[in-house]
């Protein structure tokens, strides 16, 4: 499980910096769309950093429940997003992908209080 949750947590950074680059590569100049995809990508990095941080310090109930929340709080923005853009989104692999991982990392940091013993 904490290993999914690693590798959960990478693929939100990947995406953060492919929904950053995006927003810069198709834009000439900075604009407001520019700044949406700039401040989405950066929810998506600081997600997958403090689940990173969760993996590396399981025991600390502060970072627990920091990671609970921005997953609960990511999870409900991504599948509110997908229902506002439903029609569009049905058949956007992508959107069910990120939709899907959401729920996934939502639900190991829930399930993830601290009992793994270390492993070296």
């Amino acid at each position: 499980m904490k290993r999914y949750q690693i590798i959960s947590a990478w693929i939100f950074i990947a995406l953060s910096i492919l929904h950053t680059a995006v927003g810069f590569a198709s834009n000439k100049s900075i604009s407001e769309n520019v700044l949406w995809f700039f401040t989405g990508g950066m929810a998506l990095f600081y997600v997958g950093v403090i689940n990173l941080i969760q993996t590396k310090n399981q025991r600390d109930c502060f970072i627990r429940t920091v990671s609970v929340i921005s997953n609960l709080v990511m999870t409900i923005f991504i599948i509110n997003f997908g229902i506002f853009n439903l029609q569009k989104n049905l058949g956007d692999a992508s959107s069910w992908f990120l939709m899907l991982n959401s729920v996934a990392i939502l639900f190991l940091s829930i399930r993830n209080r601290g009992t793994e013993r270390t492993s070296s």
